[in-house]
């Protein structure tokens, strides 16, 4: 059985290689949606969303996304961004164009894991 990096064994009965394969993939997957989204977010801040108030706006159409995102399932991620439909009160923050912005971004990283 697998022990975890706090030194407890898995839950499922997996080898410590499967085990370390996938945690490395996972942590991998994360940081790269860390640094997309941050990406994303800075452009965002920089182009004045809090001052427009539209912070909430934007983050509750990227939530599932986001929340995919951060748990290191890029393709899940992925599949939510296509259901996106940005509207016109989004722009300039989040538009068609943005959308496949991140999609793109989000293939890249697919491809380096």
């Amino acid at each position: 059985m697998a022990i975890t990096s706090d030194g407890t064994p898995t839950f499922f009965q997996l080898t410590q290689e499967q085990y370390d394969d996938a945690y490395s993939e996972v942590v991998m997957a994360q940081q790269a949606w860390t640094s997309m989204i941050t990406e994303f977010a800075a452009e965002n801040v920089a182009m004045g969303i809090i001052q427009e108030g539209k912070t909430a706006l934007i983050g509750a159409a990227l939530n599932q996304v986001n929340m995919y995102g951060q748990q290191g399932a890029l393709a899940q991620a992925y599949q939510q961004l296509a259901a996106v439909v940005p509207t016109p009160a989004m722009a300039p923050f989040l538009t068609p164009e943005r959308v496949k912005w991140l999609m793109n971004k989000v293939i890249q990283s697919l491809g380096t894991l």
